[in-house]
C-alpha cells in the first residue's frame, strides 16, 4: 500500500444490509484501529454485517479497538465463508453454471502492456 495513505477502513457501507467479511487477509499498518465506518449513518449499524477472522498484519493487531457493531467470527462460523459457498449461494438460479470459477482456467495475472 502506498506509504503516503495513512489511514482506510476495511468498509463503509453505503447502503443498509452491506456484507463484508475479511478471513485471513494480510491487513496493512494503514487499516484505522476501528476497521469500520458507519458512513456518518448511525442506523447502518443496525442492519450491516462486518466482519473478521483469523487475519494478521499491523492493520489486525488492535481487534480491541474495532467498533463494536463489527464481529470477529469463531472457528465454526469462518468455516462458511469459503469460495465454493459464498459463490454456489449467488448461482442458485442458474444451475446450469454453478462452480463456473472451479472450471474455468486458472493462470496468473499478466498486466497490460504499457500499464505497468
Amino acid at each position: 500500500m502506498d506509504s503516503s495513505v495513512k489511514k482506510v477502513y476495511l468498509g463503509r457501507p453505503w447502503r443498509a444490509y452491506s456484507n463484508t467479511v475479511f478471513v485471513r487477509c494480510e491487513l496493512p499498518e494503514q487499516i484505522a484501529p476501528e476497521g469500520w465506518n458507519n458512513w456518518g449513518n448511525p442506523a447502518n449499524e443496525l442492519t450491516t454485517f462486518y466482519a473478521e477472522y483469523a487475519n494478521k498484519g499491523a492493520g489486525a493487531a488492535a481487534l480491541d479497538k474495532r467498533v463494536a457493531w463489527s464481529k470477529q467470527l469463531s472457528v465454526a462460523a469462518a468455516k462458511d465463508y469459503t469460495v465454493e459457498k459464498i459463490f454456489d449461494a449467488a448461482n442458485m438460479k442458474m444451475p446450469s453454471e454453478n462452480n463456473w470459477f472451479l472450471a474455468a482456467p486458472s493462470k496468473p495475472f499478466d498486466w497490460p502492456k504499457g500499464n505497468q
